[in-house]
């Protein structure tokens, strides 16, 4: 990289930096105030040597050893602050930035596209400011939680500057199937990437067309094959781990999937990412529900459709028969894209999408995005098409910024970004549980005894919310409240299969029925509640306040240091 590029390329990480650097003083939001905070798990003993394999968070379905061990790594170095955690985040999200824009310029290199003057400062400063100023990636760089997808990105963005950089190809086999194995240890997206390191391979692919088909295809294996085979290998060695860890390969074999329904998301949420990425709009949280039913086709739905199948299979076309960058650069981001777009699989929560799923899709338009142009349109003779991208380019670096400046504080406050959920989406039920939960425990009790009447009412339920409002109003002291949000819930088939919303609504059972004087039942009803959830230490400290009052001094000793030993220092 030369010295002027240097100078650009620094300037532009200064400036993400910049804009970012409020997140050293940001908070914990989401999950991260039960993982890092109130749960021992990777906070104290040995326990974490477990649960990076299984059981974090009651995962199911994930398998993220490496990033666990790095979240435990942090929380013990850092004493479990989140500035730290935070700035971490966002080194991770600068490196990444450098590395697109490292990559861009290779690629661009390697495709034969010669810059020169203004040209020059174009690559890799236009890809970085596009990546590393995007709106939608600010989920992803503020929550700490994301540090899965910033090291997913940030594995494959390395395995593809090496399939580029290293000339052995036994060492370049190698390392990008170790990377490949890293991103996979990341998270389970890592998927995609033999499909995204084809992409590359097409563009850069020398031989004519004229060779043939099977000559084009044994020059291939001959230079590439090796690649490829080591990515298989890694790909068997990840799933040998999967099913120690998990039992099974994929959990979720054995799920009904409704093809029509799981068709009809997958193309709205292919075309929403395109919008999201070229003109991000509508950022929040939580995006709960299709502007159509999924599952019957309509006019709408069906013009959906048929517009995002025409693009990839149009895109497979002209990467295929022409190797044209611009349709490799659209198949890259639809490779990418795949894992977010449900297909063949249920929704792991109640939003159908969220902006940090794009975040390695974004990383790939801006890297493959600068080969589909020979000569950049900003340096034409022409001043009505040199000056119209340069006036689009910088109005969305504006909008971007203004974006910045506006959400990442949102995304620093656990109750500032539950305000700005619930105000988008007023009935989501994770929007209202997470708010009420923000106000308690921000002591706003006057805001949660409001949210707490607003649930009740609320002709759209929401048993967890009602969870929560039964343990608020037993802290409270209002044991019709209690009564009445509990006996509300008890029928809730969500109780079955949610074991975080099983374990509140079996403790607050628990305290309502000793504050009511059943002292025998509640505390069967406390065993119970730990024997479900032995990590939490509320159930431990009522059961030793209980048989403290009861005059059973020693077994109380026994409940109260275990609840100690569970609460933070």
């Amino acid at each position: 990289m030369s010295r002027s590029r240097g100078i650009i390329t620094l300037a532009v990480l200064a400036a993400i930096a910049l804009l970012y650097l409020p997140v050293r003083h940001a908070g914990f939001v989401w999950d991260d105030l039960l993982n890092f905070q109130q749960m021992p798990w990777l906070r104290t003993g040995d326990q974490w040597k477990q649960i990076i394999f299984r059981g974090y968070n009651d995962w199911a379905y994930y398998f993220r050893p490496l990033i666990i061990a790095f979240f435990t790594l942090q929380i013990r170095l850092f004493d479990d602050a989140p500035g730290p955690m935070h700035l971490v985040s966002l080194a991770m999200h600068l490196l990444n930035t450098f590395i697109v824009g490292l990559l861009a310029l290779r690629l661009r290199a390697a495709c034969g596209r010669q810059d020169d003057g203004l040209e020059r400062w174009l690559v890799p400063a236009l890809p970085m400011l596009f990546f590393g100023l995007h709106p939608a990636l600010v989920e992803a760089v503020v929550w700490v939680g994301c540090q899965f997808e910033l090291a997913l990105t940030l594995f494959i963005l390395l395995a593809l500057l090496a399939n580029l950089s290293i000339k052995s190809q036994l060492f370049r086999a190698i390392v990008v199937g170790a990377l490949f194995f890293l991103s996979a240890l990341s998270k389970e997206s890592a998927v995609c990437f033999p499909l995204l390191l084809l992409c590359q391979d097409m563009l850069l692919a020398r031989d004519a067309a004229s060779n043939g088909f099977a000559r084009r295809m044994m020059s291939f294996v001959r230079e590439r094959g090796g690649i490829y085979m080591a990515c298989a290998i890694a790909g068997l060695i990840y799933l040998g781990l999967r099913q120690w860890a998990l039992g099974r390969i994929n959990p979720l074999a054995q799920v009904h999937v409704d093809v029509l329904t799981n068709l009809q998301q997958a193309c709205f949420l292919y075309l929403r990412y395109w919008a999201l990425a070229i003109v991000p709009s509508g950022l929040n949280p939580l995006h709960p529900a299709l502007p159509y039913p999924p599952e019957h086709l309509t006019a709408l739905s069906g013009l959906i459709d048929v517009a995002a199948i025409s693009i990839v299979i149009g895109a497979i076309i002209l990467a295929v028969r022409r190797r044209s960058p611009a349709a490799i650069s659209v198949l890259a981001f639809s490779v990418a894209i795949a894992p977010a777009l449900h297909l063949g699989s249920i929704n792991f929560d109640g939003s159908t999408y969220h902006e940090r799923y794009a975040m390695l899709a974004i990383a790939a338009l801006a890297v493959f995005v600068p080969t589909a142009f020979s000569r950049w349109p900003f340096a034409t003779s022409n001043r009505v098409v040199s000056v119209v991208p340069a006036v689009a380019c910088l109005a969305w670096l504006a909008t971007s910024i203004l974006a910045l400046i506006t959400v990442i504080p949102l995304w620093s406050s656990n109750l500032r970004l539950w305000e700005w959920a619930l105000a988008v989406n007023p009935h989501a039920e994770e929007a209202k549980a997470m708010l009420f939960n923000a106000y308690d425990a921000a002591g706003r009790t006057s805001d949660a005894r409001h949210l707490a009447d607003r649930i009740m009412s609320d002709p759209v339920p929401c048993d967890k919310c009602v969870v929560n409002v039964a343990n608020f109003a037993l802290d409270q002291g209002d044991l019709a409240l209690a009564s009445t949000a509990l006996d509300k819930v008890q029928a809730s088939r969500q109780l079955r299969y949610d074991p975080r919303m099983l374990h509140s609504y079996l403790f607050g059972r628990a305290r309502w029925l000793l504050a009511t004087g059943q002292i025998a039942d509640g505390k069967a009803m406390l065993t119970m509640t730990i024997e479900g959830d032995p990590t939490d230490p509320q159930p431990y400290a009522v059961m030793g306040s209980v048989l403290l009052r009861e005059g059973n001094a020693d077994e109380a000793e026994r409940y109260l240091s275990k609840a100690r030993a569970l609460t933070l220092p």
